[in-house]
């Protein structure tokens, strides 16, 4: 999504009888331009507010279909949960069906679906099959761990893919240029699993040093932690910098074309002022739309990471309970994550507003 073309005041764009240049891409908010001027304080925090409760109403369907598939997919799958909770004891068939009656497991799957429905609404996600310890529990413990390597991951990508992807559109089809371009095609092709297993098996292999460490909490050694999360944000934060580098190259490119960039340096602006204070608050919409996407991913999107690195997050726990069929730990992981997202791409809206004043919601 680009600029929009500046219309002089008392124009007329697109044939729009008040005189509005109106631009809106599918599914972002309408972004005007009028020569009536902006709406008022009250008028523009009364818009925002219908906006924020329509996207709020929007999401209601968007997290029952989420939580009705992953319910009847996990419930569907073939294998039988109880296994896991039997693994070191060899049970009869009566112990099963005791457990199986008390889980209440033994009933149809609507009667299941509707009181997990019923129960998850008041806060109460269940126990583990294989942990016997509060689902919610489990997953507070879990969560601030993934949160830590998404935001250093995504720290790495932006120090990283914004400034290069600047200096790459100020010196467009220089020997600069291809190469961060080609750094960037790289990035995205290289898988993050592969290059995560490289790290760790390479240095070990060749001169005996593991780069894999021992989870240590940050309250018993700060520096641990934050040492331990080092190498996987890097690997991760790597990745991520190849599609958001060649976002912000390509918005540049576009942005220092226009005739609004233009009328500046021609004015006499120095090019350091064009780029950073007029520039690159336009070209950042779409770089804030991948770095919203990454950052609700990176939550819980990180399983091959966190197993290759033994980061104990939420990537992990959604993978060990998926193959041990704790199906109140992957439901509770999926639900939480949804909303995480649904609520992370509202915030992403909202933030165009700031970024491009001319942007209302309506």
């Amino acid at each position: 999504m680009g600029c929009s073309r500046y219309v002089p005041i008392g124009t007329t764009a697109g044939g729009n009888p008040d005189g509005a240049n109106t631009v809106r891409g599918p599914g972002l908010p309408r972004r005007t331009s009028t020569a009536l001027g902006p709406p008022n304080g009250t008028e523009a925090e009364r818009f925002m507010i219908a906006y924020i409760l329509r996207r709020i109403v929007f999401m209601v369907p968007t997290f029952f279909i989420v939580l009705t598939a992953v319910f009847f997919l996990l419930n569907i799958a073939p294998g039988d949960s109880l296994n896991a909770m039997f693994a070191d004891v060899s049970p009869n068939e009566a112990d099963k069906d005791r457990v199986r009656h008390e889980l209440g497991l033994d009933q149809p799957m609507h009667v299941r679906y509707a009181t997990w429905l019923g129960k998850m609404f008041q806060g109460d996600f269940g126990r583990s099959f294989v942990r016997g310890q509060s689902v919610l529990s489990i997953i507070e413990e879990k969560i601030p761990i993934s949160i830590r390597l998404g935001v250093l991951s995504l720290m790495v990508a932006w120090i990283i893919a914004i400034p290069i992807g600047v200096i790459s559109a100020v010196r467009a089809d220089t020997g600069v240029d291809y190469v961060v371009r080609g750094a960037a095609i790289l990035m995205l092709a290289v898988p993050n699993f592969w290059v995560a297993v490289l790290v760790v098996v390479v240095p070990a292999f060749l001169w005996g040093i593991p780069l894999r460490q021992t989870y240590i909490p940050f309250n018993v050694d700060p520096i641990s932690n934050i040492t331990f999360f080092f190498i996987p944000a890097i690997v991760l934060g790597v990745q991520l910098t190849g599609a958001t580098l060649r976002m912000t190259r390509a918005m540049m490119l576009e942005v220092l074309r226009s005739d609004y960039i233009r009328t500046a340096r021609a004015k006499g602006l120095q090019n350091r002022v064009v780029i950073y204070r007029h520039a690159l608050k336009n070209a950042l919409i779409p770089v804030v739309t991948i770095l919203g996407a990454q950052s609700a991913l990176l939550v819980g999107g990180t399983v091959i990471i966190e197993q290759v690195f033994g980061v104990p997050g939420v990537g992990s726990l959604m993978y060990t309970s998926a193959i041990a069929k704790d199906f109140p730990v992957v439901q509770a992981v999926v639900v939480i994550l949804s909303i995480f997202l649904l609520f992370t791409n509202l915030l992403v809206d909202l933030t165009y507003a700031w970024l491009d004043p001319r942007i209302k919601y309506h």
